[in-house]
């Protein structure tokens, strides 16, 4: 955090089995995991203009999707 900051602290407590969903410009952060068998999992997505460079990476297995394509096959109107 930068030095000299005002941030508050605002706890969201999730039940087992949630998902939160924090916006991007959110800081956000989370306790010590003092689990000894499970992790956290995330899921990050974001949205690019259609033709902006997209860069895949070298190790998170990133894809680009066209959610255009996927609304014919997966939502109706």
């Amino acid at each position: 955090m930068p030095e000299g900051h005002n941030f508050q602290k605002e706890y969201c407590n999730g039940k087992k089995g949630q998902m939160t969903i924090i916006h991007s410009h959110c800081v956000h952060g989370s306790e010590p995991n003092k689990s000894k068998t499970r992790f956290r999992r995330a899921l990050l997505g974001g949205y690019l203009k259609k033709g902006a460079h997209f860069n895949k990476g070298n190790h998170m297995k990133r894809e680009a999707i066209d959610v255009y394509k996927l609304k014919g096959k997966h939502w109706y109107e």
